[in-house]
């Protein structure tokens, strides 16, 4: 050791054992000295590293999250079998007249007993999925309202999520690009309440607005105002899913629409337009060709009562009736059939 040292600091074999420990003691401070700084370079080195790969993938995950739709829209009916048995009065609307089989079947369906399980059950499912056309199934509304038309609902309901890491804010929801005509409907089939009620939920009335209807929240005799002027949706951010039943007012119309939405997303306000499948609704005739409406009966789950200008003569209806019978006014459906076009 002492060889090696004198060989890089000359003199130091001859110097005294004080001044050799003083140069060891230096010499092992300068080497202690250089390992730690070394260390500590490394070390702030790999923390720069690590800040780098941490902005990088922060980044990265920015843009994946933001390559993102900010959220999802989906939009189901609510006019499945458990839907009508839970609703108020409910009205199905076939496009085209049934033919003689197709009445004798819906009256022979109507008059199973009464004692049978599940009779009504059975009768709805069967109403919904025995004739060759599928039907529309629309809702009558509980709220009272300007005119028997007015209660005519489409039922449905939406559900809005994201998947987003950041906030997105649902500000309006509104439909948009309403196009409409006279329903060209054939045949009602009314069915009586199964004891439920209306649903709370959210309204539009696509036949008063004109051409572009917000989502309105009724509040009984407190009035209606439109929801997003009160309300906003936040999704995204670990936020969960915004369900929300709407029924749609469409009168004795067809109408087909698309919903704007407008939303804040990373601070900056956007606009997008969705499409939909269910976005149409049917309308109620003002002269259906064929109407039949069921009440409960006694030995049978129901009676049927029948009018319209193309009811075979041979369907064992139980009432038949035409618009020139006095007995026909008392039926507040027939009066939805008859009355006329709104203006």
């Amino acid at each position: 050791m002492t060889e090696l040292i004198d060989s890089k600091i000359p003199g130091f074999k001859g110097a005294n054992k004080r001044n050799r420990l003083k140069v060891l003691l230096l010499a092992l401070f300068l080497c202690v000295a250089t390992v730690v700084i070394g260390s500590y370079f490394q070390l702030g080195f790999d923390l720069l590293n690590v800040g780098v790969n941490a902005s990088a993938e922060d980044a990265a995950n920015d843009a994946v999250d933001s390559a993102k739709p900010p959220f999802s829209l989906t939009v189901d009916s609510r006019t499945g079998v458990d839907d009508i048995l839970s609703s108020g009065e409910v009205i199905i609307l076939f496009e085209n007249p049934l033919t003689e089989p197709e009445q004798r079947r819906l009256i022979k369906l109507a008059h199973v007993s009464n004692e049978s399980p599940n009779a009504t059950e059975n009768f709805v499912a069967k109403v919904l999925s025995s004739f060759r056309e599928e039907p529309t199934v629309l809702f009558a509304g509980q709220s009272p309202l300007e005119n028997p038309w007015g209660r005519v609902l489409t039922p449905l309901q939406l559900t809005m999520q994201s998947d987003r890491s950041g906030s997105v804010v649902i500000r309006s929801i509104a439909l948009s690009d309403i196009r409409c005509s006279k329903t060209s409907t054939s045949t009602v089939v009314s069915l009586p309440p199964q004891g439920g009620g209306a649903v709370e939920g959210l309204m539009v009335d696509i036949v008063k607005t004109g051409g572009r209807a917000p989502l309105t929240k009724f509040e009984g005799k407190r009035g209606s105002y439109p929801y997003f002027s009160r309300n906003f949706v936040e999704l995204g951010n670990g936020q969960g899913s915004w369900v929300a039943n709407l029924d749609i007012l469409s009168s004795n119309q067809k109408c087909r629409w698309v919903m704007e939405i407008l939303y804040t997303d990373s601070g900056e306000s956007k606009s997008k337009k969705v499409e939909n499948e269910r976005f149409y609704t049917s309308g109620y005739p003002s002269k259906p060709k064929q109407l039949f409406e069921f009440t409960p009966a006694d030995k049978r789950a129901f009676s049927a009562t029948c009018w319209g200008s193309e009811i075979s003569e041979g369907v064992p209806c139980d009432v038949r009736a035409s618009p020139d019978d006095p007995e026909s006014k008392e039926s507040e459906i027939y009066y939805w059939g008859m009355i006329d076009t709104p203006r």
